[in-house]
């Protein structure tokens, strides 16, 4: 656990990747994902556990922990804000989607309903995935698909109104 009070974050993020059931580990994630952008450049060459961003394995590693939505918002909210399209819907804010809206059953090429009776958590990511306008090219597959496996449309619209 020494490693996760380490003056570096890289360092600390790492030895929190281990460490799945530690409250004080996932809160190093959180703390890191404030800025994935800068989290991309911690390394001048990347360790092999990250096959692409860095950032990337940071949220999958987080989304995967069993703790609940409000606990890794503040990691979630700054995910979104810097992600893009293509490439990015399948490693970042796709998932992030998917544990935002967990009981959304999905079958593929039929969009199940909008999600509905929102709380304040998930309109919070909601609000979030609208205001980046890299999300919103309606010729990206990736980021189509990732809205259509939760139930939200693919009109930018639309998902501000359900968040409001």
């Amino acid at each position: 656990m020494g490693w996760l009070s380490d003056d570096d974050p890289a360092i600390r993020a790492c030895a929190a990747l281990s460490l799945t059931g530690s409250a004080e580990a996932t809160a190093v994630l959180v703390e890191a994902l404030h800025d994935p952008l800068a989290v991309d450049e911690w390394f001048t060459r990347r360790p092999s556990r990250f096959d692409m961003r860095v950032h990337f394995g940071l949220v999958a590693n987080l989304l995967a922990r069993d703790v609940g939505l409000a606990e890794i918002l503040p990691a979630c909210l700054p995910v979104i804000r810097v992600a893009q399209g293509g490439l990015w819907s399948n490693m970042t804010w796709g998932p992030i989607l998917l544990r935002t809206f967990p009981g959304v059953e999905f079958l593929p090429g039929v969009r199940p309903a909008p999600p509905r009776n929102l709380d304040e958590t998930q309109k919070a990511v909601l609000r979030e995935l609208v205001a980046n306008d890299d999300l919103w090219d309606r010729r990206d597959g990736n980021a189509n698909l990732a809205r259509m496996r939760v139930g939200l449309p693919d009109d930018r619209y639309m998902v501000a109104s359900l968040a409001s």
